[in-house]
């Protein structure tokens, strides 16, 4: 008997208890999860869910019963929920806190009883990386990444690991990770990501790359000669457009040399005077888009042109002799490589001749006016210098009034000779053959003849 009643005690309880208990399930959309089949009358619960996240629930009770929502959750009340055919349901799309209160109503043989139960929704919004993961930049240049990620405002960013030969600064401010001037190498973060508001985490792999910048590479001294072929060819560390600056193209034709990127060539040719050589300089650009970048460097380039190869050895002067015939000087010499003679004969008188670069053997006479001794110079000249040698001359005797030596005299002898033997042969002939006229023509001749000697004398 006593069983019996311990058995309708505890029966009676467990109707009660089941009269009170809301057997419910919740249905959601990963990554939403929650169980709330334990959930009993008047109790709450607390759904964690993030924007975009769609959420199912439908109430179950043990006794045949009418179930109402309320709360801001709902649609009506500007939540993201709807309660339909005992279905609350909806997707969130707005950041915030919801709470709806469902409401179940029994009644039957003159019974009533309530139950409810309190759902809280916290929507976050979900951590999303709106940046790149894997960044490039150029050696040399300014470079920056910045961490752009939504997410709730609590959220802290921790660096896990990082291996990094760029050598990049953090600014956790403004989650920036920057360097003035870049390095070559490779940078490796992993990163979490938490929000402690949504309990979220999450973990990202960043990988920064900083290529090698554009730079010339060809040497930024380049040589030629006058007369020679002149070759540069312009080269980079990337594909580049490459270019002279055009204030110095002038110039550079000027010299003989032309520019086709990326080439500069010609033969040069310029006046070396008495230089060695002669340097030029002028810019060559060099510019490239580089990971996204463009990116120009440039180059002072200095250019040396060295003259031709040429013999510069001034004339020489050999074998010199000198004589004299009374008042007449006379001078002899071998002179090689001069474009330039002439004799100071010592008393005021210089004499020019023409050369020979390649030999001049030089034979002169000068006839001086009174005797003395004489020293006469010869000068030989080219463009690289000149080269003198002395003789002296000893003139004596008296000078000749019409001639302008011994050897003139002479021959003026000579014809006087000649005329006085034909005018005599004449004069013979006229007086053995007593011709008038023949004599008159042989006077004639001798006459004519004595002047002339005369002249010369």
């Amino acid at each position: 008997m006593k069983n019996n009643s311990r058995k309708t005690i505890i029966a009676s309880l467990a109707i009660t208890a089941m009269m009170f208990m809301g057997l419910a399930f919740i249905t959601t959309a990963p990554p939403v999860s929650y169980d709330n089949n334990a959930l009993g009358a008047n109790e709450s619960a607390t759904v964690k869910m993030f924007t975009g996240d769609s959420f199912t629930y439908t109430p179950a009770t043990n006794l045949v019963s009418t179930i109402t929502a309320e709360g801001n959750g709902l649609l009506m009340y500007g939540g993201f929920l709807t309660f339909e055919d005992g279905v609350l349901s909806g997707t969130s799309d707005y950041e915030g806190t919801y709470s709806v209160v469902l409401t179940a109503n029994w009644a039957s043989d003159g019974l009533s009883q309530t139950a409810k139960q309190t759902l809280t929704f916290i929507v976050s919004d979900r951590i999303v990386i709106n940046s790149p993961l894997s960044v490039y930049g150029v050696e040399g240049q300014y470079f920056e990444y910045y961490l752009d990620f939504t997410g709730p405002a609590d959220t802290e960013v921790t660096f896990v690991y990082e291996y990094d030969t760029i050598g990049l600064e953090w600014d956790e401010e403004g989650m920036l990770l920057f360097a003035d001037e870049a390095s070559e190498g490779y940078a490796y973060y992993s990163l979490e990501l938490y929000s402690p508001s949504s309990e979220e985490l999450v973990e990202i792999d960043l990988e920064i790359t900083i290529e090698k910048g554009l730079v010339i590479t060809s040497p930024d001294m380049s040589y030629g000669y006058v007369g020679g072929e002149y070759y540069l060819r312009v080269t980079t560390s990337a594909p580049a457009d490459i270019s002279i600056n055009s204030g110095y193209l002038p110039a550079l034709n000027s010299l003989g040399l032309e520019w086709d990127e990326p080439d500069l060539y010609g033969i040069p040719y310029t006046m070396m005077y008495e230089e060695e050589y002669i340097e030029f300089s002028f810019t060559i650009t060099a510019t490239a888009t580089i990971s996204g970048m463009p990116v120009s460097t440039y180059q002072n380039h200095f250019m040396r042109i060295y003259a031709a190869l040429e013999f510069t050895t001034k004339p020489t002067i050999s074998n010199v002799t000198a004589s004299t015939d009374r008042l007449v000087g006379s001078l002899s010499a071998s002179i090689i490589g001069a474009n330039s003679i002439s004799i100071d004969w010592g008393d005021g008188t210089v004499t020019p001749y023409d050369v020979d670069l390649s030999g001049t053997e030089l034979n002169a006479t000068h006839e001086y006016a009174s005797e003395g001794n004489y020293t006469a110079k010869i000068t030989a000249s080219n463009d690289f210098g000149k080269m003198n040698a002395l003789a002296v001359l000893s003139a004596s005797g008296e000078p000749s009034e019409g001639g302008d030596g011994d050897n003139e005299s002479n021959d003026a002898t000579l014809i006087f000779a000649v005329i006085a033997v034909i005018s005599g042969i004449i004069l013979g002939a006229g007086m053995v053959y007593r011709r008038f006229g023949i004599i008159i023509l042989g006077i004639i001749l001798l006459v004519a003849g004595i002047l002339f000697f005369g002249g010369w004398l």
